[in-house]
């Protein structure tokens, strides 16, 4: 798309990232990431394109559009780059590494010092994030107890003092806000887990 230089000139700084799908944990990825993209790449202004219906989850944020908007505000871009997941790779992380984005301004979540010993276990996740089976959910329960913690499927996140799941909202939610996590990884975004909380767990567990 060509524009006026004096347009061009006013936009050429302004890169949006654009996300219309189901997997609600993406847009909560872009928005705890986005500063330490800024960092890196100064200058640079990022802004979020979100689904309408996730309305909630942008709450509060600046530089944030949502998708039936993203037609009428294009021409104020200089980019519009669209995620699109694939069985075998995150669209975010692939985005991290054909842009060569370290990520090292990222500061890890300050971890909550809690006592609450409620652990929520969130198995439900989109393909291609396998969801966890009953079987597999009673497993992570006794796992749970061993340690100290009354299981509970699908809390409130903030109730919890741990938190256990597949790739979804509820797990990155709570990892942003410093609550104790463990991946479980029937997805393919372990990496970008890892990269984001260094402090959390893999889950190495055999069903």
């Amino acid at each position: 798309m060509a524009f006026p230089f004096p347009q061009y000139a006013q936009i050429k700084d302004r890169y949006c990232i654009s996300y219309a799908g189901s997997h609600r944990e993406y847009i909560v990825q872009l928005l705890y990431l986005r500063p330490a993209i800024e960092q890196e790449l100064p200058g640079i202004q990022v802004w979020i394109c979100y689904p309408d219906h996730l309305s909630y989850l942008v709450r509060g944020q600046e530089r944030i559009i949502p998708a039936s908007n993203i037609q009428e505000k294009k021409r104020e871009f200089a980019y519009i780059r669209q995620l699109k997941g694939t069985p075998a790779e995150h669209p975010i992380w692939g985005l991290l590494q054909e842009s060569s984005l370290l990520l090292s301004h990222l500061s890890p979540p300050q971890p909550i010092n809690s006592e609450i010993k409620k652990c929520g276990i969130f198995p439900n996740g989109d393909l291609p994030v396998k969801s966890l089976s009953g079987e597999q959910t009673e497993s992570i329960k006794r796992m749970a107890r061993t340690k100290g913690y009354h299981p509970v499927v699908d809390p409130d996140v903030k109730s919890c003092g741990w938190v256990i799941g597949v790739e979804n909202e509820a797990l990155f939610q709570a990892g942003v806000a410093g609550i104790k996590t463990s991946l479980v990884p029937t997805g393919v975004g372990t990496r970008l887990y890892e990269k984001m909380f260094p402090q959390g767990e893999v889950l190495k567990l055999i069903f």
